[in-house]
């Protein structure tokens, strides 16, 4: 293992110091999958949604929420050579403007690959969508460009199997996006008003997923076989964890001063602390846990929570790494849980939400809650009051 140590002690934030009470505002909401919201519902079904959307194309992306107005991003066409950003009122459903835009690498559609997979991202002023082809647009609230940028040129060319699934994050310093691939990868720094390069920091060639996560003058990114961090003023490369396994797809998720860390391969669900002069320690691995897929970890003050890809949920003490409880789910979850309202929240592929109470020593399940749809649903947003699921062909609001 190889230790950048840094000068000062890591101050953990959620990461997205604007617009944090006004909803849900990157993807998993700066990392920690947290709801501010006091109050969020508890039962539903198909007979009493508050609104159902169709967005045009397909897609994979979470959708955000600032204030009255709800973002998010498709893709159509079998080149995937249109791309959409659509805004949405959060009380109505109603579309308040949508853009169609021009993909400047279009691929061909297909299962195997990401359908407008990465979250946009939405500040005070500006909604910030990325797209697998590398393209980032930058709107204000009335959705007028700000500006484009072709990040695909940073790297010559694309190179995956799969295809480009990183969400950008938010920090005062700019826009931070992690692109790593099989060619040369990159973690950038982006200005918010011109979309200008301020700084790109070379990692090594890596397929992956993951996004990166801000956590106070740091981001954080766990990564195919590492986790690094970097200051977010340099892309100073601050500490290093190495020697990890299938880490690829679930991000980070900050945790008081250490990072759950999820992983395919269950030696590598763990949890890292992060000592007085900066330098990561594995506290615990999670053993017990099953292959992680999709859905990153969340966790509270004492408990940790993960989603395995055999639709299997683990609660683990937060304190020692031992397993409290497990509990058999109807179907895995892509989407990463959330916390909120004093309760944990599970989202089903198949549209079944489970929804439990994570103080209890065994499984208690509250309610069971079913949204029909034929895809799976792949992402969610929560705001006070109202819960926003996004299947690859619908917004689907949930209120309470």
């Amino acid at each position: 293992m190889r230790r950048i140590l840094c000068a000062s002690l890591l101050v953990l934030t959620s990461g997205m110091a604007v617009g944090q009470d006004s909803g849900w505002t990157s993807f998993r909401n700066g990392g920690q999958s947290h709801a501010a919201a006091e109050a969020l519902p508890l039962t539903w079904s198909s007979e009493s949604l508050a609104w159902r959307v169709t967005v045009p194309g397909q897609g994979q992306s979470s959708p955000v929420i600032h204030g009255d107005r709800v973002f998010v991003t498709s893709t159509s066409g079998p080149q995937k050579e249109t791309l959409f950003v659509s805004c949405l009122e959060l009380s109505s459903g109603q579309v308040l403007w949508r853009r169609e835009l021009s993909s400047s690498h279009p691929e061909e559609l297909t299962d195997m690959r990401s359908k407008s997979a990465p979250t946009p991202l939405v500040d005070g002023e500006r909604v910030y969508a990325f797209f697998e082809s590398g393209d980032l647009f930058a709107f204000d609230h009335r959705g007028e460009t700000q500006w484009h940028r072709d990040l695909a040129k940073d790297l010559d060319a694309f190179q995956g199997n799969h295809g480009l699934g990183t969400s950008p994050a938010w920090s005062e310093a700019g826009v931070l996006i992690c692109l790593d691939h099989e060619g040369p990868s990159l973690l950038m720094c982006l200005d918010h008003e011109t979309g200008d390069t301020l700084w790109k920091t070379t990692r090594k060639s890596r397929s992956s997923w993951t996004s990166p996560i801000v956590t106070g003058d740091q981001v954080v990114v766990s990564s195919n076989g590492s986790v690094d961090a970097y200051a977010v003023a340099s892309g100073e490369r601050l500490w290093s964890l190495g020697e990890i396994e299938g880490n690829t797809v679930a991000s980070a998720t900050p945790v008081g001063e250490g990072f759950l860390i999820a992983s395919s391969a269950k030696a590598f669900n763990l949890f890292l602390s992060i000592g007085a002069e900066g330098g990561p320690t594995v506290r615990w691995r999670a053993e017990e846990v099953g292959a992680s897929g999709f859905a990153s970890p969340v966790a509270n003050k004492e408990r940790a929570f993960w989603v395995a890809k055999s639709g299997v949920l683990y609660c683990i003490d937060l304190k020692s790494g031992e397993s409290i409880w497990r509990h058999r789910l109807p179907d895995s979850a892509w989407a990463t849980p959330i916390l909120g309202a004093g309760r944990l929240y599970i989202f089903c592929v198949d549209g079944t939400t489970i929804v439990l109470d994570p103080t209890a020593d065994e499984p208690r399940v509250l309610a069971t809650n079913a949204v029909p749809t034929e895809t799976r649903i792949y992402g969610v947003a929560a705001t006070e009051g109202t819960l926003i699921l996004r299947t690859e062909t619908e917004l689907v609001a949930v209120r309470q």
